[in-house]
């Protein structure tokens, strides 16, 4: 379960009550913490010295502008045993660094849609953002038939890079191909969201046509 809050005592009295069922949490950064390391490393260190349970972090520095540092990262895994999960957002040369300097201590995620998917399972990621053929994908990965993986991945590769171009194109279109792939005719924006056009409409048609229905 995903918890939020703008002080490490929010975020404890969230984790605490979502223990009755949770088995691990992953923590979300305020962006009031600001930029560089000191801040959310105070921050998610007094969480992880409160709460007796496997934590992740969400960690996407590149798009909300708050995050940690891969010294940061690996500072957190030395200190504190029940940081087992990162949760992030990331280009795969950075995700490769954070698994190497921390020694494959955690079960690293990485997400962005499934971009550089076959690349990010061979630099060690545990799991990535998974649907229908990135599953596929995954599968074969695991299965060492990598001409496959990557032939699969080529058919979702065009949808990934027009979803991905910010988290608030994603939010608009992204949602609008799953639309398209599930049958769904109507969507709805939580507003401010961005707009979507014409042509953007368009884009989303023939991506999600290309792939099919979602099942």
């Amino acid at each position: 379960m995903t918890v939020f809050g703008e002080t490490p005592e929010q975020q404890i009295a969230s984790g605490r009550h979502a223990k009755c069922g949770a088995q691990w949490l992953i923590l979300q950064p305020p962006r009031s913490l600001g930029t560089g390391d000191a801040a959310p490393l105070h921050f998610f260190g007094a969480i992880m010295d409160r709460l007796d349970m496997k934590l992740a972090i969400q960690n996407a520095p590149e798009y909300i502008g708050v995050g940690l540092s891969v010294d940061g990262i690996a500072s957190l895994a030395r200190n504190h045993a029940n940081f087992t999960v990162l949760k992030v957002e990331g280009p795969v040369l950075a995700i490769r660094e954070v698994i190497e300097r921390t020694d494959g201590k955690l079960a690293v995620f990485n997400g962005r849609a499934g971009t550089e998917l076959t690349d990010n399972l061979r630099a060690g990621c545990a799991g990535m953002n998974f649907l229908d053929r990135q599953s596929r994908v995954f599968d074969l990965m695991g299965a060492g038939r990598e001409a496959e993986a990557e032939a699969v991945y080529r058919e979702v590769l065009p949808g990934i890079v027009f979803a991905m171009a910010s988290i608030e194109h994603l939010v608009c279109y992204g949602k609008r191909i799953a639309a398209h792939r599930l049958g769904i005719a109507e969507v709805f924006d939580r507003t401010p969201a961005l707009a979507p056009t014409a042509f953007g409409l368009g884009c989303t048609q023939r991506i999600a046509d290309a792939l099919g229905a979602l099942r």
